[in-house]
């Protein structure tokens, strides 16, 4: 083989070796953090914030982790659930942005806490972000009981910069209260929160 082709060989070599890393840090760069600022479903306080960190904490939130699944009740507005839909009459989402991450969804006789900023301590639910972690990692957050619904078996696998992220995406969220505050769900059928929510 001639040198040409040997340095040609090397260097693609090196090119590939680096994907990964390359990969990595586009993931959270300012595109995919510019991504997460438009795909929020609510506006964002940025004051004193990040706007980069939490756009990547918006994406993790709205298009990775599906927080709102959980943590949204219900997650969609009737007539606007993409579920309803099918192949031939596809339904556009209609995210319920005023009851957006306040909990309320019930799982037998437990029910979703409330994501947002404390109205009291301005703290994503009531938590800081050292106890914010914790939850994330060990399933353990305001109360000793475990947490039996929220999947942070596998969320424990996220590093803390990601968590951080999504702590600092939920702190600049507006606070909302949730249409349901007991299980079985009991309150009022209104536009923003149909009762029934829409089957899941």
């Amino acid at each position: 083989m001639n040198r040409e082709i040997l340095l040609l060989i090397a260097a693609l070599c090196s090119i590939v070796r680096w994907v990964p890393y390359c990969a990595a840090e586009e993931a959270a760069s300012e595109s995919t953090g510019e991504r997460g600022a438009k795909i929020s479903p609510v506006p964002l306080n940025l004051q004193g914030k990040d706007r980069n960190v939490a756009g990547w904490g918006s994406y993790l939130v709205n298009a990775i982790a599906d927080c709102g699944g959980c943590h949204t009740f219900p997650q969609f507005l009737a007539g606007g659930d993409p579920f309803q839909g099918t192949s031939r009459t596809p339904i556009s989402p209609m995210r319920n942005a005023r009851h957006y991450l306040a909990g309320g969804r019930c799982f037998g006789h437990i029910i979703s806490s409330n994501l947002t900023p404390n109205l009291d301590t301005g703290l994503p639910s009531n938590m800081t972000l050292a106890q914010f972690i914790t939850a994330m990692h060990s399933g353990k957050g305001n109360s000793p009981a475990l947490f039996r619904i929220m999947p942070w078996p596998t969320y424990h696998n996220m590093t803390d910069r990601d968590i951080g992220a999504i702590y600092q995406y939920l702190s600049a969220i507006p606070h909302a209260e949730p249409c349901n505050s007991t299980c079985p769900p009991s309150y009022a059928n209104t536009q923003d929160c149909p009762h029934p929510a829409p089957p899941r």
